[in-house]
């Protein structure tokens, strides 16, 4: 199997994951758990592959400072997110979620055009247009 193939493979099998997350989490938290019990149980098992995967590989040295940066960018990055995407799922069924979700695009282009003063292209508009449309 030549490198092509096992990335297109690859890029398969992650959105396949991707595209089951929510409707699994949906129902999960509908019947089974609540939106903390869910994030808890999935921290827990990050932790633990990320340990696991951690006592395979040679340690780095990390100073205090970076250890505080990435801690609170591993909460924000994680609880925060993880948290709030089980929380609003209770509300809304997992098709309105996916299609808020396919918006994040166009936010992260509207937000470092305001922010970071970066110019939008004819090519971000059009991948932008695309995506909005469903195009691939």
């Amino acid at each position: 199997m030549n490198s092509k193939t096992k990335g297109i493979l690859a890029i398969l099998c992650a959105n396949t994951i991707f595209g089951l997350n929510i409707p699994v989490t949906k129902a999960l938290i509908s019947g089974w758990m609540t939106p903390t019990g869910y994030t808890l149980i999935r921290m827990l098992f990050g932790s633990l592959v990320f340990w696991f995967i951690g006592l395979l590989r040679k340690s780095e040295k990390v100073t205090s400072k970076d250890m505080l940066i990435m801690a609170l960018g591993g909460f924000l990055g994680f609880v925060a997110t993880q948290f709030t995407f089980a929380l609003a799922l209770q509300y809304t069924t997992p098709v309105n979620f996916a299609l808020m979700m396919a918006l994040t695009p166009v936010i992260v282009l509207v937000l470092s055009f305001l922010f970071l003063k970066e110019k939008i292209g004819w090519k971000k508009l059009l991948g932008i247009s695309m995506s909005v449309s469903g195009l691939r």
